[in-house]
């Protein structure tokens, strides 16, 4: 039987392109800057790059300045992502100083039980039900995460009846945290799924992602041969696979990064403290919780099925990591 058409969307990890590849490296900043910030004609830049021992076509240079237009709007998007987020970050963190303390986890319980409710009610005439006892259980899966999350819920508020919500951690606590040392190399597995690569050697797993695959000219087949050439014989599926989940970890922490040095800038300009910023991130995740409750009681409302269980015991297991 064919295979069906993959749907998810392709990660390109290796792009080519002859002015690039032809240039020597001291020119590239100055070629970025002619098709970037200056109304240089393509071709003159042509005859600018052919001075240089750099011979392509005026289309080589159209598509490569299409391809540096495209990666500065995505660097623009990403600092204006992670300057809205820092914004909310910082607002968070003054109405945590102010002394507001809204109580978003006592509003997000009372509609995971109502979503929950709603659900088990329109389980009476869902035909699938009847069908598979399967989703049944799910169902009673769900209810049981929701029951703990009234436990536990019912648990705080008698052991902690006069915290807010937003109450910053201790002193001891933070440090605790910063002097923590970071892990030396990231996990790019699904969970309880790790990668072979993964399994590499620290430095060897280092020398490869820094020397090997920073250079975008190498291809697939080529840091496969490295691999080998170490002693670690893989499969060129498990190298496409690693390279794929590094681009996405690499875009990922750039966008953290970003969204680090924004937060320290407007923390520096509002007088805001660690702790101040901690206890608004605690405020923000709960906000951001009772979002997604909200959005799933519109879906709800929206059709005649039961909310997916899934999302139900998802939703509960998140509000009881958020109580612990």
């Amino acid at each position: 039987m064919p295979r069906g058409k993959d749907k998810r969307p392709r990660v390109r990890t290796v792009r080519h392109f002859g002015v690039a590849d032809r240039l020597a490296l001291g020119y590239h900043a100055e070629m970025k800057r002619l098709l970037l910030d200056t109304d240089t004609k393509l071709r003159d830049v042509r005859l600018w790059l052919a001075v240089r021992d750099c011979d392509v076509t005026i289309g080589a240079i159209c598509r490569y300045r299409q391809h540096l237009r495209a990666q500065r709007r995505n660097e623009e998007e990403i600092a204006d992502e992670a300057e809205a987020a820092a914004l909310r970050s910082a607002a968070f963190a003054h109405v945590a100083r102010d002394g507001v303390t809204p109580d978003f986890l006592t509003a997000s319980v009372l509609l995971c039980e109502l979503i929950m409710l709603k659900s088990l009610i329109r389980l009476q005439s869902w035909p699938p039900v009847f069908e598979d006892p399967a989703i049944l259980r799910r169902y009673c899966d769900a209810m049981d995460a929701v029951i703990d999350l009234r436990e536990d819920f019912d648990r705080r508020s008698a052991a902690r009846p006069a915290l807010p919500l937003s109450e910053p951690p201790s002193e001891a606590g933070l440090s605790a945290r910063h002097a923590a040392p970071l892990a030396p190399l990231p996990r790019l597995g699904r969970r309880g799924q790790p990668m072979i690569i993964e399994s590499l050697p620290p430095d060897v797993r280092r020398r490869y992602e820094r020397d090997v695959l920073r250079d975008p000219k190498t291809t697939a087949p080529a840091a496969l041969r490295w691999l080998v050439g170490q002693g670690f014989p893989v499969s060129l599926s498990a190298v496409r696979r690693h390279r794929v989940r590094l681009e996405q970890f690499r875009a990922q922490s750039a966008r953290d990064q970003t969204f680090a040095g924004a937060t320290r800038d407007l923390a520096a300009a509002h007088g805001l403290s660690e702790i101040e910023l901690a206890a608004g991130e605690r405020l923000h995740a709960a906000h951001d919780l009772l979002d997604c409750l909200r959005e799933t009681f519109r879906s709800l409302n929206a059709s005649r099925d039961p909310a997916p269980a899934e999302r139900i015991i998802a939703l509960a297991r998140a509000l009881s990591a958020m109580l612990s």
